[in-house]
């Protein structure tokens, strides 16, 4: 082989190398990146959440600028996702939770948490629900140190078709799962699967003048996780949900389609709790 021939291939092995070691650098920081974004994303959620908690009361505001407080079930999933973040803040909340909870008689687990049949659910309590139906949200005081104090509770005296909600599908597989009926957990997941038309799930609740639920986007992977199931639109789900979250680290609780948020909803601690929960990563590469 000429000399000529041995510089040409020896300039061409060494620009590809420059390429090969070009891409591998390009890969490692594209990654970097995305971890600092599914970091930036938690944490900003995080600091919404904290936002949100009133110390003289001991617990978190419905939304921004809200004086409504609910026991259950926002502050009790407050109290759940900042055991990792901020322990103390953490267990303020159950505290004043229980505390409340004593003060209003209102039905409690052993424990002492206020809970209606869909955080039972959430927190792997058994739950009968060919006896769920509607809801009852009192109001415990209208006037607690200026704010008005609520919280939710599951009503036992007729059952209600909890077939076409998502969020209730969502939680009953939740209960077949813990008692091992995986058929039955299975049979709940594949409803609430077949309810998600290409952009967000269209169940019963769904309005399209207010568009889709944020929150139900969370439980459903949430659920997914627990179940150990994948579907195909992940990565459509985990886009769309933080392309709801805004600067203060919240999330619009309604949108339309992936990037488009219904900009006339609010941020809530609900939703910004169960996506924690759900421990979403905000890249779909992680």
């Amino acid at each position: 082989m000429k000399n000529r021939d041995r510089m040409k291939l020896a300039i061409v092995a060494f620009l590809v190398g420059v390429m090969i070691g070009a891409l591998a650098c390009y890969g490692y920081f594209q990654l970097g990146n995305q971890r600092e974004t599914w970091a930036y994303g938690r944490e900003r959620t995080y600091d919404y959440l904290m936002n949100s908690y009133n110390p003289t009361l001991g617990l978190c505001y419905e939304f921004n600028d809200s004086n409504t407080y609910w026991l259950c079930h926002d502050n009790v999933l407050v109290s759940l996702v900042l055991k990792q973040w901020n322990r103390t803040v953490a267990d303020n909340i159950t505290e004043t939770i229980e505390r409340l909870a004593r003060e209003y008689n209102l039905s409690v687990t052993e424990e002492g948490l206020p809970l209606d049949c869909k955080m039972e659910a959430l927190m792997g309590y058994p739950v009968d629900f060919s006896k769920v139906n509607d809801t009852n949200r009192p109001v415990l005081n209208a006037s607690y140190f200026g704010s008005v104090l609520k919280t939710e509770e599951t009503s036992k005296n007729s059952s209600l078709n909890f077939l076409g909600f998502g969020d209730m599908l969502c939680y009953a597989s939740l209960v077949e799962w813990r008692r091992q009926n995986y058929s039955g957990a299975d049979y709940y997941f594949e409803n609430v699967t077949a309810s998600w038309d290409g952009n967000g799930f269209r169940d019963d609740a769904y309005n399209a003048t207010v568009g889709y639920e944020t929150y139900k986007l969370g439980l459903y992977y949430f659920l997914s996780k627990t179940l150990g199931k994948d579907f195909e639109f992940k990565n459509l789900l985990i886009e769309t949900v933080w392309s709801c979250q805004v600067d203060g680290g919240g999330f619009k609780t309604n949108y339309f389609s992936k990037g488009h948020p219904n900009s006339n909803s609010m941020t809530n601690t609900e939703t910004a709790s169960i996506v924690l929960l759900a421990n979403i990563p905000s890249s779909v590469n992680n």
